[in-house]
């Protein structure tokens, strides 16, 4: 692991550090962001999905690992097993097998079909 992989949010109170290895996706929360881990558990922070994701880029530069999807998501590319514009679901491959998923509408399901094939 290198600092690449790690993000840290801090308030007046808390400091957060997420590993962006085991990160699924971040779902905005209107003035905070949940960040589901592929263990199946979510972490609230206390800042907005563009500061994360601002984060995420300034880290990262021209890696495309992580995504952002309309205004209030952030997914993890290498871990989509299945994009399902009919169910509205994209399906991310958890921890031990496990599947997650989240919701999205259909148009921005079909630009994620779009970029990641």
């Amino acid at each position: 692991m290198s600092d690449t992989d790690f993000i840290k949010v801090a308030n007046r109170d808390e400091l957060y550090v997420v590993n962006l290895l085991d990160v699924a996706y971040f779902k905005a929360e209107g003035h905070f962001t949940n960040v589901f881990y592929l263990g199946g558990t979510k972490l609230l922070l206390p800042c907005g999905i563009s500061k994360i994701y601002e984060k995420i880029k300034a880290l990262h530069g021209t890696n495309d690992t992580y995504l952002k999807v309309g205004r209030n998501l952030v997914i993890n590319k290498c871990k989509v097993c299945c994009v399902n514009p009919v169910k509205e679901l994209i399906f991310f491959i958890g921890q031990n097998g496990n599947l997650l998923n989240v919701h999205a509408p259909k148009s921005v399901l079909r630009d994620i079909m779009k970029e990641l094939f």
